[in-house]
């Protein structure tokens, strides 16, 4: 288990009234068989020099019923492919890439294809530290109440951060996951987020995402619901990671709010 950087305790108390790389990607039509073909290009973005050769790009259209088709990359990162239908306009086209046990893409319109839009897929080799892990903002809304039920809806947002030059991918150790500390007894976790990943694990104390995290900021939104007794709710939390800015904010009419750490 990693040794937390910075380990932010918060008691809660709410008084409720009631790119600089510059590649040209060409398409062209076959003369002979009017095929479409597309060029692109897979740059490292951790070390300019590594050899991308033979890497496998993939090519799927959503909602199509044809399957990816797939390019292998040259030492260069370049990959290419032919479309023997044509490229329609209206249609989005998704390039993707595993890259050092990350996933990487980009999407594009027909109309970018076609006006010949280059085509560039940024990848990064990749790291296990937690220690490039932070949150540079975490906010806490109380967004509605329910009296009757005695009810409160939490509404948060963290711009989850990784300063570094990696991409952020788990080791076989679950709490290498990228993990989000919620309050005791919380009820109809809801979660949407640009990061990618393929499960969440819910857990007493919050919950975590099995994904990677690339270079950048990258907001993660979530709710849920908790129950309070007497008018007071009571919210203890540890955040897994340092943060930079943490607020909390209640309306008016819900309530008032004393914090301390």
């Amino acid at each position: 288990m990693k040794k937390i950087e910075l380990k932010i305790k918060v008691a809660i108390v709410l008084i409720l009234t009631i790119f600089v790389y510059q590649y040209h990607s060409t398409i062209y039509a076959d003369e002979n068989t009017n095929s479409t073909i597309i060029l692109g290009n897979l740059i490292n973005k951790t070390n300019y020099n590594v050899d991308l050769a033979n890497i496998e790009v993939f090519l799927s259209v959503p909602d199509s019923t044809n399957p990816p088709a797939i390019s292998f990359t040259k030492p260069n990162g370049g990959f290419k492919f032919v479309i023997g239908q044509g490229i329609l306009s209206d249609n989005l086209y998704v390039f993707t890439v595993v890259y050092d046990n990350a996933i990487y893409g980009t999407s594009v319109t027909g109309e970018e294809v076609l006006s010949e839009n280059p085509i560039i897929i940024e990848v990064y080799d990749s790291t296990s530290n937690q220690n490039v892990l932070s949150v540079s903002s975490h906010s806490v809304f109380i967004g509605a109440i329910d009296r009757i039920n005695m009810e409160i809806r939490v509404l948060e947002m963290q711009t989850l951060k990784n300063d570094s030059v990696y991409t952020y991918i788990s080791s076989d150790s679950p709490m290498s996951l990228v993990r989000f500390g919620l309050p005791l007894d919380f009820e109809k976790l809801s979660l949407d987020t640009v990061l990618q990943f393929s499960e969440v694990f819910e857990v007493n104390r919050g919950f975590a995402l099995n994904t990677s995290v690339p270079p950048g900021e990258h907001e993660v939104l979530y709710s849920y619901n908790l129950h309070y007794k007497n008018s007071e709710l009571f919210m203890n939390r540890s955040l897994p990671y340092s943060v930079e800015i943490f607020r909390m904010m209640v309306p008016e009419n819900i309530g008032e709010l004393d914090w301390s750490f």
